[in-house]
C-alpha cells in the first residue's frame, strides 16, 4: 500500500510540473566572447523553441561603460540586459541567429540613445554544439566600432523543469531506501519479540 501512495505521489508531481511548464521550450546558453579590444562579454541568453530567435539576455560586458561609446578599459563594466527585437530574427541564413544584445532598451535605441550593443550571428546547424559565425560585414563586433570577436564559447544549461525531474528521481531514490531501512529494522524487531 506504501509503495502505490508513492507512486501516486510521484505521478502527481511529474503531472503538477509538466502542466506548470510553459506550453513552449526556451533554451538558455552560457554566452562568453572576447574582442579585439580585451572587452568581454559574460552572460546568459534565453532561445525561444526554434533556437533562432534570441528572447531574452543578461550579462556583463567589460571594458565598455554605460554613458560613454567604444571601449574604454578593463576596470569598468556595463550589463547588457537587452535584445534588440526578441520576437525577429534577422539572419539570411538558415538554421542562424542574428541581433543585437543592448545596454538600453530598444525603445531608448529608437531615441537615439545607446552606446553600447553586441551583433552577434549564432550558427545553430548543430544545436548541441552551437558556434559564432565567422567574422563578415561587421557582424559578432562591440558597437560596430571594429571591435571584432576573437573568441566565443556557448555552453547550453539544462531546463529546470530536466533539473526538477532529476531532482524528483533522486528524492524517490532516497525516500525508497530509508523505507526500505525502516522496515528491515521493524522485521527485525518483530522477530526478537517472537
Amino acid at each position: 500500500m506504501n509503495n502505490l501512495k508513492q507512486a501516486m505521489a510521484t505521478a502527481v508531481m511529474i503531472a503538477i510540473i509538466g502542466f506548470t511548464e510553459p506550453s513552449f521550450a526556451s533554451y538558455q546558453d552560457q554566452i562568453t566572447e572576447q574582442f579585439a579590444s580585451g572587452a568581454v562579454f559574460n552572460g546568459i541568453a534565453t532561445f525561444d523553441d526554434n533556437l533562432l530567435v534570441p528572447t531574452s539576455i543578461y550579462g556583463t560586458l567589460t571594458g565598455y561603460q554605460l554613458g560613454t561609446a567604444g571601449f574604454v578599459d578593463n576596470s569598468v563594466s556595463e550589463t547588457i540586459s537587452y535584445v534588440f527585437d526578441s520576437t525577429f530574427n534577422y539572419a539570411n541564413t538558415p538554421l542562424t541567429a542574428v541581433n543585437w544584445w543592448l545596454d538600453v532598451s530598444p525603445a531608448d535605441v529608437q531615441n537615439g540613445s545607446v552606446n553600447n550593443s553586441i551583433l552577434f550571428s549564432i550558427d545553430f546547424s548543430n544545436p548541441l554544439a552551437p558556434v559564432f559565425t565567422p567574422d563578415d560585414n561587421g557582424i559578432n563586433t562591440v558597437s560596430s566600432n571594429a571591435d571584432f570577436l576573437v573568441s566565443g564559447t556557448i555552453q547550453s544549461l539544462p531546463e529546470s523543469s530536466t533539473i526538477a525531474l532529476f531532482g524528483l528521481g533522486f528524492l524517490g531514490l532516497g525516500s525508497r531506501f530509508i523505507g526500505l531501512k525502516k522496515m528491515n529494522w521493524f522485521c527485525h524487531k518483530q522477530l526478537i519479540i517472537f
